[in-house]
């Protein structure tokens, strides 16, 4: 198993482990969903449908999003503080689930268009509350593009890492 990146490619790694953390994100999701609904009586006034297509979305974007920072980390050992800076705090702070976008300055809209959950925050509250979301389409595409081009960014980073690896692996048999 340790000599696996070697024989198998960086694509099929980063699709494996994308299917696998998305699925078990959809099944967190869907145990939520059905917990705020029994439990707490939250009431669904969307679909179910239009709310699991803009959670998929979301969390593709993300999951990817993990997996390209833990490609770029140096090693499992490296802190999670940067990715709390630069992603976490921010997304809160910007998406709008916080305060409405027309009380941003351009420069924190043009910023928070960056953030995935300022595309899914106001979807999502939209389908619970008021059963519809004009954005859903959109915003559901806009995340499974950007979701796309992540993964293609990590794909790229791990045959990088995957080269790296390799010169270094000659250059300790050698020695």
């Amino acid at each position: 198993a340790a000599g696996l990146w070697r024989t198998t490619s960086p694509a099929v790694i980063v699709t494996g482990k994308l299917l696998t953390y998305w699925l078990c994100s959809m099944v967190a999701i869907i145990i939520s969903i059905a917990v705020c609904i029994i439990v707490f009586k939250v009431v669904l006034r969307g679909s179910m449908g239009s709310l699991l297509l803009i959670c998929s979305a979301f969390t593709f974007m993300i999951v990817n999003l993990g997996l390209l920072f833990s490609a770029m980390a140096r090693d499992e050992r490296m802190p999670v503080h940067p990715v709390m800076l630069l992603y976490i705090m921010p997304a809160f702070l910007y998406s709008g689930y916080n305060w409405p976008h027309i009380a941003k300055s351009s420069f924190v809209y043009a910023y928070s268009l960056l953030l995935p959950m300022t595309y899914a925050a106001d979807t999502i509250r939209d389908i619970l509350l008021a059963g519809y979301s004009p954005d859903l389409l959109l915003n559901s595409v806009v995340l499974y593009v950007a979701g796309s081009v992540v993964c293609l960014l990590t794909i790229v980073v791990c045959k990088h890492r995957c080269k790296s690896l390799v010169a270094v692996t000659l250059q300790e048999v050698r020695a």
